[in-house]
């Protein structure tokens, strides 16, 4: 899980020491928030959240988060999420930290923090010949379609 030996990937193993047990953790603290901001739109005197964000629109999105993170069903954590629950919860904890008063955010985001160090870069693999295969998975199509494009683009110009 740790070929390169970098010491923030090692850092984040030691802090995590049981994956499942960490992402049961993280799923209690989504849950947490989620009956937060339930509880905060029943009160008609609520606060604003930054950029006018409706606590609708919070609510849906963490909600979601908490459905696609775990698979009560299957007893599994989708762990292609993980970028989004750091990124969701980082964001809270800057703009609508004095809003929501979370008493776990802060633990939230240092568990969700020590996964997405693990996650993150080895999202478009590990060595640098998965690096390569994902890349040009990902480009061939990208440069084959900018090629249709402008070959349309460049037929209606000189029509």
């Amino acid at each position: 899980i740790a070929p390169s030996r970098k010491s923030s990937l090692l850092t984040s193993i030691d802090y995590i020491k049981n994956p499942v047990k960490m992402g049961r953790r993280i799923y209690e603290y989504i849950h947490g928030m989620t009956l937060l901001i339930q509880s905060k739109m029943s009160n008609a005197d609520s606060e604003v959240l930054y950029h006018s964000e409706t606590w609708e629109l919070m609510l849906r999105r963490w909600r979601k988060l908490e459905k696609d993170f775990y698979d009560q069903d299957k007893d599994c954590f989708n762990i292609n999420k993980i970028p989004d629950i750091y990124d969701c919860i980082k964001y809270d904890l800057l703009h609508n930290k004095n809003v929501l008063q979370f008493a776990h955010a802060e633990d939230l985001y240092v568990c969700i923090k020590a996964l997405a160090d693990i996650v993150v870069p080895q999202e478009y693999g590990i060595t640098i010949e998965e690096k390569l295969n994902i890349a040009r998975g990902i480009i061939t199509p990208l440069l084959r379609q900018i090629g249709t494009d402008l070959q349309g683009n460049l037929t209606g110009y000189w029509e």
